[in-house]
């Protein structure tokens, strides 16, 4: 309470003033909507952008960041009360369930806490890709005819619409970092690569998006990723790094190893991942999705048993990648602040535990036996979580200590 105490009153009356022309505007844009009946959609699209263009100037307009997060706060809540008793529904009610509106107060409250300051602009180019670019490519997927749309466990993406939120995207974060240069000699092909590389991240997040996520993770890991890039010397690695990613993705989908979810997801951690850790961290990954996706190529004996636990055709989603890979891509992000050696062995249990889990289900579904609770030890349905067998219980030692092996021949090469 004692950092709310030393806010000017200014402040707070400004914040005041800003509160109520934003609830002001809200309540005109219900009221209007209803009384001309204008589309949803384009009444979203509307109050995204409007609401970016009144939050960006806020960084030059209050002298402390506890107002606006307060305010910011209060939004988040208002747009879930108005959600979960349908009010507001003119901005509020969409073609499908999200909580965009809740999700897109609360980003800016976080990027508020991380970054007011020093690194303002960061935050406000972050803000940017939510604000602007991801409402445009809502706007210009909308135009998409149906051939070009392709769909995700939970939502439907267009091409042009994705190519939309990275052309954007990758303009926004060229002016900002125009502005971050603050007049100094500006080497063009350095801020490309920031550009492009935030550019790809960005639409990487939205297109992941569930019920309006995006407004959340496209301003949070661009944010990131701008902090990495920025740092001396990071900003081609972590570009390399995409590439890399990108490529393995590709070539895993049309061996179909990984489903489109699943391609997206893993371009997300492995860029982290290569891009940050370099080959030292790349190698043990490889090896993790190289050996893993060779396994589930390998046709099971108890496969009919696992009533749909596993995939059948071996492709993994965006939940299987995320649940294997988000703690090794944090350790890996980390590290830059962490010591070395110790952020990298932390690395490399995470994901040992991940190919042990992955290895253990693998090779114990290549044999008939059935596993046993590790909990009851009644037999259980192969697949099954908690289920154990000598066959996977071997390979999950297996697949933790050629992780270790891995990880151990990087060091000594890189």
């Amino acid at each position: 309470m004692s950092s709310f105490a030393h806010v000017p009153t200014s402040d707070w009356l400004i914040g005041l003033f800003f509160l109520s022309a934003l609830f002001t505007a809200l309540v005109f844009v219900e009221i209007a909507s209803r009384q001309f009946q204008w589309p949803r959609e384009k009444v979203r699209k509307s109050v995204h952008i409007a609401t970016g263009l009144a939050i960006l100037p806020t960084p030059l307009i209050f002298l402390t960041w506890q107002p606006i997060f307060l305010i910011s706060l209060l939004f988040a809540l208002v747009n879930f009360l108005s959600l979960r008793f349908g009010r507001l529904e003119s901005f509020n009610r969409s073609t499908r369930p999200s909580l965009g509106t809740v999700f897109y107060p609360l980003s800016f409250a976080l990027l508020v806490v991380l970054f007011w300051g020093e690194n303002w602009l960061i935050m406000l180019i972050s803000f940017a890709l939510m604000a602007f670019a991801d409402a445009a490519a809502g706007i210009v997927g909308q135009t998409a005819p149906e051939r070009e749309k392709f769909s995700l466990p939970w939502d439907q993406k267009t091409l042009r619409g994705s190519a939309a939120m990275f052309v954007v995207s990758t303009v926004i974060v060229l002016i900002g970092v125009l502005l971050l240069s603050r007049g100094a000699d500006f080497d063009w092909k350095h801020g490309w690569t920031i550009a492009v590389a935030i550019g790809l991240l960005a639409t990487a997040a939205e297109m992941l998006s569930i019920r309006g996520s995006d407004n959340l993770s496209v301003p949070l890991l661009s944010a990131v990723g701008l902090v990495i890039v920025l740092l001396p010397g990071m900003a081609e690695q972590f570009l390399y790094g995409e590439l890399l990613a990108l490529g393995i993705v590709i070539l895993a989908y049309l061996l179909k190893a990984l489903d489109f979810s699943g391609g997206v997801a893993a371009f997300i951690v492995g860029s982290f991942i290569f891009g940050v850790g370099g080959w030292i961290y790349s190698i043990p990954l490889l090896v993790f999705f190289i050996s893993s996706s060779v396994l589930s190529h390998i046709p099971k004996r108890s496969a009919s048993a696992a009533q749909g636990i596993i995939a059948k055709h071996g492709r993994r989603d965006a939940r299987q990648v995320l649940a294997n890979g988000i703690l090794p891509a944090v350790l890996v992000v980390l590290s830059l602040k962490m010591d070395k050696n110790t952020a990298f062995w932390l690395y490399l249990a995470a994901l040992a535990a991940a190919m042990a889990d992955t290895w253990a289900t693998e090779i114990g579904l290549f044999f008939s036996k059935l596993p046993r609770s590790i909990i009851t030890w009644r037999p259980v349905t192969p697949g099954t979580s908690g289920g154990i067998s000598v066959a996977g219980t071997i390979g999950a030692l297996a697949g933790a200590g050629l992780i270790a092996y891995a990880g151990w021949k990087s060091q000594e090469l890189f």
